[in-house]
């Protein structure tokens, strides 16, 4: 999979002001940039370029601007690279073309294809492009309080731009602050890094009517964790959109394991909240409709005041239930959990491990090389950036390193003879369905 940079904007590179400089530039992350001094020269799409928004000089003394959103060669929203390795959906704004009418709303450029061409419009010294930067896709500018208009949360262009090796020609760098900053590649896309893994989700009624599990077969997800429910198992404590939830994964064959959000404070509630979701999951299929199994969620404010005794005791307890009603059991919770609420040691001999851990939490993946080594899922962000098939900004998104297909559900001792016994019964009345079957 690959993930593109955001070229320099224009073929000949020339800085005529700064950010954060004098006069209008002061205290704004933005460049004037007028290529070579002897002609009008175009600006470039940095990357795949969406048209968002066309600001003409008359709404809000806009100065002809353009408002180009990153994308893929769809249209569909994509990340690009930062020189620093961060990764974002953004915005980058261009000012004071003479005319705009010509530039419509949706329309895609390739990289490095002529987009604009540098003019006079509005507050401009001699032809130039003023070009911004900001998170995420944008319609509109914002009036800041020195009475300029600007994109909001703007990034420093030092951080975004590089240059192409073949392509750009430096002409003037202004100050020459920016001849370090602004990396030359070889290529204007990067293979980026996935990880040794399954990529999935895991979605509650928070999520409501948000996403579209077609789209998101469709897009990758291999897998889904459905919230069950919370707490005891009584009137009120399903997930409202547990039925719906699963039946779209079934109909759309993504593979799904469950979990239950628990308020146990002692291992009585904590075995009661695992008949909960067995027999939840029970309804709706049973353990063969599970590979991804049973989840104990704890992280709730309650379960910090109890000690790592009671809410490991807790764990193994319902990790029993759940695997005695013939289900795979997981632990959930978030990294600092493991360090300061449980005893990780005794966990993670009895159940799988599902860890959040977000880093910068910027909906990119990113490796935590504090996870528990037998860390299953690794839920690494909560947001939204540019998965299609979702239209909520959060969304909690995980990468499974696990086999699940080579899990072995233990069998305690004592049960053995039961458990045998149990399927020898289940074996007799399949045969006795196929000797009625023959002799009829």
């Amino acid at each position: 999979m690959t993930i593109q940079r955001l070229a320099v904007p224009m073929k000949y590179v020339s800085v005529s002001q700064t950010e954060n400089s004098l006069y209008s530039h002061k205290g704004l992350l933005a460049l004037d940039m007028n290529g070579m001094d002897s002609q009008q020269d175009y600006g470039r799409a940095p990357c795949y370029v969406k048209v968002l928004a066309v600001l003409d000089k008359a709404s809000t003394t806009m100065n002809n601007t353009v408002l180009f959103g990153s994308c893929d060669e769809s249209g569909n929203q994509a990340k690009v690279l930062f020189n620093d390795g961060t990764k974002a959906v953004v915005t980058v704004a261009m000012t004071h073309m003479n005319s705009i009418k010509n530039i419509k709303v949706g329309k895609i450029y390739a990289p490095l294809e002529e987009c604009y061409l540098e003019g006079t419009t509005g507050n401009a010294t001699g032809n130039n492009i003023h070009i911004e930067v900001g998170l995420g896709w944008q319609t509109k500018k914002v009036k800041r309080s020195d009475g300029n208009w600007a994109l909001q949360d703007l990034v420093s262009l030092k951080r975004c731009f590089c240059l192409l090796k073949g392509f750009h020609q430096i002409s003037n760098l202004g100050l020459k602050e920016y001849e370090n900053e602004w990396p030359w590649v070889d290529s204007l896309t990067v293979e980026e890094e996935i990880p040794n893994g399954e990529y999935g989700i895991d979605v509650s009624a928070w999520d409501e009517e948000k996403i579209d599990f077609k789209k998101a077969k469709e897009q990758g997800v291999k897998f889904v964790i459905v919230r069950a429910g919370f707490g005891a198992d009584k009137g009120g404590q399903h997930d409202t959109y547990w039925p719906k939830n699963i039946s779209e994964c079934k109909e759309n064959g993504i593979p799904i394991g469950a979990y239950i959000y628990s308020y146990a404070e002692n291992v009585l509630e904590a075995t009661n909240e695992a008949k909960h979701i067995i027999r939840l999951a029970d309804e709706v299929g049973g353990p063969s409709q599970f590979p991804y199994g049973l989840w104990f969620d704890q992280e709730n404010e309650l379960q910090t005041k109890l000690s790592k005794e009671t809410n490991t005791e807790m764990a193994i307890a319902f990790s029993n239930e759940v695997k005695k009603a013939g289900y795979r059991a997981g632990f959930y919770s978030y990294r600092s959990w493991l360090d300061t609420h449980v005893h990780i040691d005794k966990i993670d001999k009895e159940l799988l491990l599902w860890v959040a851990s977000y880093g910068t939490n910027n909906g990119s993946y990113h490796q935590d090389p504090k996870l528990p080594k037998n860390t299953a899922i690794h839920q690494y962000t909560s947001k939204n950036i540019d998965r299609q098939f979702s239209t909520r900004k959060e969304l909690d998104q995980n990468i499974c390193t696990y086999d699940f297909s080579s899990f072995e559900i233990p069998i305690e001792p004592e049960k053995e003879d039961e458990v045998l016994l149990t399927r020898l019964i289940e074996l007799i009345k399949v045969l006795i369905e196929l000797l009625t079957k023959i002799f009829k």
